[in-house]
């Protein structure tokens, strides 16, 4: 026996210590070996004299006493148990989901096996190369679900022996002393054939699907949602709403030149489309897409329905699809309801007296289109309106982006939890934008009636060329940027958001707190501002009524002119210069309070309060 042999078992031998003592026993048999080794005594020799293993822990457990030795075997056994049930626990689910795996796996293969069948009587490069790319596919899931096997086992065999150890018996060896990479290279008597094997098939799999897609064959159309077959439905009876329900499709609805309804679908499987007809509805359904592997590499081009209406008819439309494309094309209908959640829908030129529709991560976008009513409720993704008259439209999202340009929405009204919103050569009568947080942009809006603006938490408001009769922003904090605004121009109590305006015109009335304050080359009828705590600037601004009131901050004016002006400083420095001296207030009130200060240069008024 070796000295390591000898320390081996010593330990196994000692295992109900505490790891400390443990270490400091065999620290002690150790350096007496070393220290017999260093003499010149034979390995063999200084092993056969010290006490057996056996023997040793004896001896150290009789020290601990009889009661320790329960103690300490009880508690190694009930830890011995606890990683047993666990491990047991796991291992059956580790199985569990291998078994699933493993069916699905077979589930797909089975799909694709049904789906060479379509290809047996297309032409020769077609059956041949699509075939043979499907079927490499096949042996390729294969090979990775034997790799996968490989894991299982990996995985599987440290459980085993947390089991095991509640046996007496001591094991050698693992449970399960099997793998699918060592089995395939005994049996071809050559190295790594399933990891080779799968390099190799990995590359023809590639190489099939580039002269397959060249050749336009099932692998180009699959790539390019381009499917091979068509048929033409049509509908005789007289019908007031469509209704389609699909999972995935590319639905399209124009104007057509027959006087009846039809329905052009195109398709690369057969999908069995129906149309059932029952008090004025007509629906059309149709079976839905296989699952062919969970790569997306295999899969069924998007199957194509086009509906043609008859021009001298008004119906409504029902959608639902889980995921496609959806399209109108300078088409009118009545009402249109959609849901929808992955995808595209895309409205051009569409008449309608109402359009709801209920989405999610879904990018929506219409242009030139007419609605009196449009109603949208999309948790993500992107709504976009270009050149659009719309009457009333409400839109509420979690953090959709919004554009909207060179639109006309009568009354317009948004909520969000956060999103960007961007409105650009816009007019109407209404507005009203809430968020909890977000941006909200405005460049050459026009509205004739009243923007409400309003952020729960941090909003980013950007102003530009804004005309509107009143313009109220309730912004928690933040930031608020304007420039060439035309409105009466107000805000909440309570604002603690930076608001920073220039070439403003109208009436202003703006109170804030903890943020700074900046009005720029503006000319105003009035001007109201109340602030605290931060720096509150008036430059090269008129104002014929003016009322300033400042809290413990810094008051900046410079270059401001007008009537009659108040200022109210509360522990406030004040700094008021003019360039121009010629220029007088006809009264300026001044109040300053709480040790609040003044430095007034190049001010003139008739009176001086």
């Amino acid at each position: 026996m070796t000295q390591t042999e000898y320390l081996l078992l010593l330990e196994e031998e000692l295992k109900l210590l505490p790891q400390k003592d443990r270490k400091e026993v065999l620290a002690y048999y150790r350096d007496k070996i070393n220290t017999a080794l260093d003499y010149g005594e034979k390995e063999e020799k200084i092993i056969e004299r010290l006490p057996s293993p056996q023997q040793v822990a004896r001896d150290v457990y009789a020290s601990k006493g009889t009661l320790y030795f329960i103690k300490r075997e009880k508690l190694k056994r009930r830890k011995d148990l606890v990683g047993a049930c666990l491990s047991s626990l796991i291992l059956v689910f580790l199985v569990f989901v291998a078994l699933s795996i493993t069916a699905f796996v077979f589930f797909l293969i089975g799909n694709k096996l049904h789906m060479m069948g379509n290809f047996l009587k297309a032409g020769l490069v077609e059956t041949v190369l699509t075939e043979s790319f499907l079927l490499v596919y096949i042996v390729l899931s294969l090979i990775v679900l034997l790799f996968g096997y490989d894991l299982v086992i990996i995985v599987a065999n440290p459980l085993i022996d947390n089991i095991r150890i509640l046996s007496k018996k001591t094991y050698h060896f693992d449970a399960i002393n099997f793998s699918f990479r060592s089995f395939f290279a005994k049996f071809f008597k050559r190295k790594k054939v399933l990891e080779n094997s799968f390099f190799v098939l990995a590359a023809v799999f590639i190489g099939l699907g580039i002269i397959g897609f060249f050749n336009k064959t099932y692998i180009y159309r699959a790539m390019t949602n381009t499917p091979l077959n068509e048929e033409k439905l049509f509908i005789q009876e007289a019908v007031q709403e469509i209704v389609i329900d699909d999972y995935q499709a590319t639905v399209r609805f124009e104007y057509g030149d027959e006087e009846k309804i039809t329905l052009i679908h195109k398709y690369e499987f057969n999908r069995n489309l129906k149309v059932s007809i029952d008090n004025g509805v007509a629906k059309i359904t149709s079976d839905a897409t296989k699952t062919y592997d969970l790569l997306g590499i295999i899969t069924e081009p998007v199957h194509v329905i086009t509906v043609l209406l008859p021009k001298t008819i008004v119906i409504d439309v029902t959608v639902s699809l889980e995921k496609g494309t959806l399209s109108f094309n300078n088409l009118e209908i009545n009402e249109g309801a959609f849901s929808q959640n992955f995808g595209d829908i895309l409205l051009n030129g569409l008449t309608a007296q109402k359009a709801d529709f209920n989405l999610d991560n879904v990018n929506l976008i219409s242009e030139k289109s007419r609605i009196s009513e449009l109603k949208i409720a999309v948790r993500r993704g992107l709504v976009k309106s270009m050149k659009d008259e719309i009457i009333a439209m409400t839109l509420e999202t979690y953090n959709a982006g919004v554009g909207i340009s060179e639109s006309d929405i009568k009354d317009l009204k948004i909520t969000s939890e956060t999103s960007t919103i961007g409105l650009e050569d816009y007019s109407g009568e209404n507005i009203n934008l809430s968020l909890s947080t977000g941006t909200m942009s405005f460049n050459k809006t026009a509205v004739t009636g009243t923007v409400n603006l309003k952020t729960e938490y941090k909003g980013i408001v950007k102003l530009n060329e804004t005309e509107a009769e009143k313009l109220l922003l309730d912004i928690a904090s933040g930031q608020v940027v304007g420039s060439k605004i035309k409105a009466n121009l107000s805000n909440t109590e309570g604002n603690a958001a930076a608001l920073l305006f220039d070439n403003l015109q109208g009436k202003v009335h703006l109170f804030n707190k903890d943020a700074e304050t900046e009005i720029l080359q503006s000319s105003l009828s009035e001007l109201i501002l109340s602030t605290n705590e931060k720096t509150t600037r008036v430059h090269d601004t008129w104002v014929d009524f003016g009322e300033i009131k400042v809290v413990s901050g810094i008051c900046e004016l410079k270059n401001l002119y007008g009537k009659k002006l108040f200022l109210q400083m509360e522990k406030t420095a004040l700094t008021f210069y003019n360039d121009d001296e010629t220029k007088s207030f006809e009264e300026i009130t001044k109040n300053l309070t709480g040790g609040a200060t003044a430095d007034i240069q190049g001010v003139n008024s008739e009176r001086w309060n």
